[in-house]
């Protein structure tokens, strides 16, 4: 490369720079692409605020709110109680550990499961990392959550913590879980993926409403935030979203109320920090209080 004329080398730079150009170009494109609503028939409307009334938090009485994790992608908003000194399962890791970081400065034991990364990164503290996927049963690469508590004896506790994010693979597993399998967690964190499907897919409907039913029989939603790395759809004047990040309680432990609060709360963050968060409003408040639903 150096023995070329200095004239060739000038251009195959400008040529590199100009690529370069093109693929940041292309990049933000396509971000903003991403950024667009997806627009659906006003008769969709009842479609998105049925979801939407199905995944409506309540407020645990007596409870305070805590970020755990980093500012942007990997922090949830949990309840600060039952988060220090236990078991703290997580599905689907990808390169994202600062949640893990947080509950593992908390004195926590954090067993960590992904069947697409050949390892996670570094976390200070106790870790127990196995590259396998949450499946339905035990088999092929996956382990069931059944068998991935009984494995560390941890099947007759009631302490634990519970953080899945396995990109859309939640609506096929969680319909399979016993109670037995759910009652030992005291708090859960889920991200809720590809959530506009249930506009004109049935099949999907039957699916969330199934994961749905078998997350209420022993735990309650209390917060949830759009992650803005997903999409949005409107319908006439209902706004609904892709992915949404829940925390979920224990019913046995608490009394909860209708919630009062609009969303985002202020210690939720935009998952993409160049992006703007998204704002949910009065989210699921409409059939308690009569305001309207989604912004």
């Amino acid at each position: 490369m150096s023995d070329l004329d200095p004239q060739i080398l000038s251009l195959l730079q400008q040529l590199i720079d100009r690529q370069a150009m093109m693929e940041h170009r292309i990049a933000l494109l396509l971000d903003h692409a991403q950024q667009v609503p997806r627009f659906f028939s006003p008769g969709d409307a009842k479609h998105l605020l049925d979801l939407e009334s199905l995944l409506a938090p309540a407020t645990p009485l007596g409870a305070t709110f805590v970020r755990v994790g980093g500012d942007n992608d990997g922090g949830y908003v949990m309840v600060d109680r039952g988060l220090n000194d236990t078991s703290v399962y997580n599905f689907g890791i990808g390169a994202e550990v600062t949640w893990d970081q947080a509950m593992a400065d908390r004195g926590n034991t954090i067993y960590q499961f992904d069947h697409t990364i050949e390892e996670p990164p570094p976390v200070v503290g106790k870790t127990v990392f196995q590259r396998l996927g949450l499946g339905a049963i035990t088999a092929d690469g996956f382990v069931s959550l059944g068998d991935a508590l009984r494995r560390n004896g941890d099947q007759d506790r009631d302490d634990l913590v519970l953080n899945i994010d396995i990109e859309g693979g939640e609506w096929d597993i969680l319909p399979t879980f016993d109670e037995k399998d759910m009652t030992p967690f005291s708090q859960i964190v889920i991200e809720l993926h590809n959530l506009l499907a249930w506009v004109h897919d049935i099949d999907f409907r039957d699916r969330v409403m199934c994961s749905l039913d078998v997350l209420n029989q022993t735990h309650q939603i209390v917060h949830v935030h759009a992650n803005n790395y997903g999409g949005r759809g409107v319908a006439g004047s209902v706004m609904s979203y892709d992915v949404l990040e829940a925390t979920l309680l224990r019913r046995a432990d608490w009394k909860f109320v209708a919630h009062r609060d609009t969303l985002p709360l202020a210690l939720d963050r935009p998952n993409a920090p160049h992006r703007d968060e998204f704002s949910l409003g009065n989210w699921g408040r409409g059939e308690l209080l009569g305001a309207s639903h989604g912004t």
